[in-house]
């Protein structure tokens, strides 16, 4: 049994914790663009740009990734042009000898403001092994964060602590990774945090043998959470001084 797992989200409340201190204390779960500066044990990400910036990066070569809808699809040249037409914004990686590729679109990139309105598509081609796992269908309303949270409670842990699960943020998004490719902009307005707040307190009531920690840097109370009560809260100083014990 795992006594204790790390789900670490990206917001800003996370940016003086040196990461690598988690490692050393638990299992540590990250979430897309978190592998940029940091390796946790698994990674999850599910919005579509940043799954093929993994891939392409080659990270997922060597670490555990769980990312949502990653068909693989023969890769013959009459088929890849037939699943493409129409498409005014493709992202592709280089073919080589690849015999599969990963494609995902959408009707517009909400992601990147150039081409904004416009049909996307992102195509990578597949080289070589991978530790890529999906992830479940009663997952499909989520996002990365919660299904983070998710995927630790079901190993059963004795502690899950959420750090830089913010929730709120001001008037514009609150992200450690905004501004930078596959990310909303710095300017773009603040998230709703409610699909958030109730799929977390969905996976509290489904697995009452662990208590969750929310790390933050005051204890402020989630409203919707306090029939909750294998809920807690600490600040970022005492989660140090935990980790020091």
């Amino acid at each position: 049994m795992i006594n204790r797992i790390f789900c670490v989200g990206n917001g800003e409340s996370r940016k003086k914790l040196n990461l690598q201190n988690l490692q050393n204390k638990g299992v540590v779960y990250g979430c897309n663009a978190v592998y940029r500066d940091f390796s946790p044990d698994a990674l999850i990400a599910v919005d579509r740009g940043i799954m093929h910036e993994i891939y392409r990066s080659g990270y997922s070569a060597h670490n555990i990734c769980y990312f949502r809808d990653w068909t693989r699809v023969p890769g013959g040249e009459g088929f890849h042009m037939l699943l493409t037409q129409g498409m005014d914004n493709i992202s592709e990686n280089k073919r080589g000898k690849a015999s599969q590729f990963v494609m995902h679109g959408a009707e517009q990139d909400g992601l990147i403001r150039d081409g904004e309105g416009k049909k996307k598509c992102w195509i990578s081609w597949i080289h070589g092994d991978d530790k890529i796992q999906d992830i479940k269908s009663e997952y499909d309303s989520m996002d990365a964060g919660p299904i983070s949270v998710a995927i630790a409670a079901a190993q059963q842990p004795e502690e899950v602590f959420l750090v830089g699960h913010d929730l709120e943020s001001g008037k514009t998004i609150n992200n450690i990774y905004k501004g930078t490719k596959n990310y909303f902009p710095v300017d773009f307005p603040q998230v709703f945090a409610g699909n958030w707040i109730n799929n977390l307190s969905k996976i509290f009531s489904q697995n009452s043998q662990t208590t969750f920690y929310r790390v933050s840097s005051s204890k402020n109370i989630v409203e919707e959470w306090k029939d909750n009560t294998n809920v807690g809260y600490i600040t970022l100083d005492e989660l140090d001084k935990l980790l020091d014990n």
